[in-house]
């Protein structure tokens, strides 16, 4: 029913969320009731976070028109996977009417009158079957409806047909670092610049959106209908043209003059509830607020640079990362935004795996503690953490896996004695947090260690009270500096673990304890919202690579674009620190 389930995306909640406000339309509702659950919808769907750690953080109700009721459906959503009213409210409704209203230009009651027509009752079946129908020349035949019509849903049909789930944060990059590199070879642009969530660096994007700047926006538009990467143009014009890549990706690019630059990279950088924030307080200003600039008094002042735009509604500059309306534009009136951490000021990398030839648990790496060396001094890195896997559990004893870290251990100060590297080198270990809580090495193997990293790698049903005991306990031995990928998750994937996390940050605040950010793609965990918590509670974050070959170091960047979005400055994190205070942290 609906297709309802645990663990669904923000963007799957708020299509649920419509379609129960398409439900009320059909029924006639109180219009009131209808939007505010399209707000609702348009709120989550638009959220930094994903709505699980929302949840987790125990702060539905601070979401945008997601009041008492709604937050106890979508608690129960999140708890169950089902919500008995929403059922209840689309009972009798032919399901396809809802699948229909993803296509551009279709309401809630044209689905409902082509679903009803055309008996389109499996949400999975209905869009192609209404291609059929049209390709027929039955749409035509209906009351209301004609060939335009026709014309207009073939052209939504494709458009939703071509889409597919969102991307991660590289795999965005790759289309859009190809699009720029041929753009740039044009010699028209004098700047490109990404927009949208990518600009963001919100942890997975959809669209690809790009910015050029340029006097010469015709010629640099037909220059770019050249591109070989283009598999359909879907609109073209010296403005904008916007096309599905080669990828199945659509992609659009905007042209705009020196003069405006400031003024398009604000607007369609967004977030959409920054900028409603925006127009809102420019309103009270007597402004408008557009992509060419500021209107006041009927006059339009235009902003080269976002700088000039933010000050001119009487705010400090607020990057990308922090557009939310999750209270940077509260900050930025009062002077409180943060000082965010930058790439340039992480000094090593504690999370790494080596191919070091030893039995472990789980995968090993690619690269040579040499090679490791080289990247982390090509980086300017002054240490960094070899943390591979623990011994495997089975088949081996105790004495066994002893011998596997004493073995691992001389093979690094091997590499270490003949290395002529400045880079430090901090002896960790990645070890598993078992089921109950307990460790997967013993004392003995953790004493051969500078410190462990504690992760979650198996297990990843149990409720929020037993994952809570679970970590706390892990916890307790002293060697234990990191807490790795703390939730587990893997984006588009698997849902994390859920925890109490004022429980879970207090302990990791008192015993010093930093908890990960880990910048691998895949994970980006600690999420945003959960880093921006954590920091309000005073605790101690490391950002890792958790790098399983060495150019993978180089992803730093996205557990950074994670940091920032949470509101973290380098005072945060501890791999912003000089190799002695950490060492010193270490031996603490």
């Amino acid at each position: 029913m609906l297709g309802m389930k645990k663990g669904m995306s923000n963007k799957e909640v708020a299509d649920l969320l419509e379609m129960v406000a398409a439900a009320f339309e059909i029924k006639d509702e109180d219009f009131f009731r209808v939007r505010a659950y399209k707000n609702a919808a348009a709120s989550i769907e638009h959220l930094s976070s994903q709505l699980k750690d929302v949840w987790d953080a125990d702060k539905l109700e601070e979401i945008p028109g997601v009041g008492p009721s709604l937050a106890q459906h979508l608690d129960e959503l999140i708890r169950t996977g089902r919500v008995k009213h929403f059922e209840q409210e689309v009972k009798g409704l032919p399901l396809g009417m809802f699948e229909l209203m993803k296509l551009e230009g279709v309401g809630a009651k044209t689905a409902y009158k082509l679903a009803s027509e055309f008996d389109l009752k499996d949400e999975k079946t209905a869009i192609d079957r209404l291609r059929r129908q049209i390709l027929a020349g039955k749409i035509k035949e209906l009351q209301g409806f004609g060939e335009k019509t026709e014309d207009e849903l073939l052209k939504a049909i494709g458009s939703v047909q071509s889409g597919s789930d969102r991307l991660l944060l590289p795999e965005a990059e790759a289309i859009a670092e190809e699009v720029v590199e041929y753009l740039r070879s044009s010699g028209l642009c004098e700047k490109i610049e990404v927009l949208g969530s990518l600009r963001r660096r919100a942890a997975t994007v959809g669209d690809i959106d790009l910015a050029v700047m340029t006097d010469k926006p015709t010629e640099l538009m037909e220059y770019l209908l050249k591109f070989k990467g283009i598999k359909k143009v879907l609109s073209t014009g010296s403005k904008t043209t916007m096309f599905i890549h080669s990828s199945g990706r659509q992609v659009d690019v905007k042209t705009q003059s020196k003069d405006r630059w400031g003024s398009m990279l604000q607007h369609y950088t967004g977030s959409k509830l920054h900028n409603i924030h925006l127009r809102k307080l420019a309103l009270e200003k007597k402004m408008s607020l557009s992509e060419h600039g500021i209107k006041k008094g009927g006059k339009l002042f235009k902003y080269a640079g976002e700088n000039e735009f933010y000050e001119a509604l009487g705010l400090k500059y607020i990057p990308p990362e922090l557009r939310e309306d999750s209270g940077e534009i509260e900050a930025s009136i009062k002077g409180g935004l943060p000082d965010l951490v930058e790439l340039k000021d992480i000094k090593g990398d504690l999370h790494m795996h080596t191919n070091i030839e030893i039995e472990t648990s789980h995968d090993m790496g690619m690269s040579s503690v040499s090679e490791l060396l080289n990247m982390a001094e090509s980086l300017g890195y002054e240490y960094i953490g070899l943390s591979d896997h623990n011994p495997k559990m089975k088949g081996l004893s105790e004495s066994a896996r002893v011998k596997v870290v004493k073995k691992r251990n001389e093979a690094i100060d091997k590499e270490i004695a003949s290395s002529e590297s400045s880079v430090k080198i901090f002896k960790g270990m990645e070890v598993d947090i078992r089921p109950d809580g307990r460790l997967a090495v013993s004392d003995e193997v953790l004493g051969l260690l500078d410190y462990a990293v504690v992760s979650i790698h198996a297990s990843f049903r149990q409720s929020k009270e037993e994952a809570t005991e679970r970590v706390l306990r892990a916890f307790d031995h002293p060697r234990v500096k990191i807490f790795g990928h703390p939730t587990g998750r893997m984006l588009n994937k698997r849902e994390g673990l859920d925890y109490d996390w004022e429980r879970v940050f207090e302990e990791c605040r008192r015993k010093r304890i930093a908890v990960e950010i880990n910048s691998s793609p895949e994970r980006l965990d600690l999420p945003d919202m959960l880093v921006r918590q954590a920091v309000k509670t005073g605790v101690l974050l490391v950002i890792n690579t958790d790098a399983h070959e060495a150019s993978s170091m180089k992803g730093m960047r996205y557990g950074v674009g994670v940091a920032r979005r949470g509101w973290a400055e380098a005072s945060n994190i501890i791999n912003t620190w000089p190799y002695k205070r950490v060492e010193k942290w270490i031996e603490s």
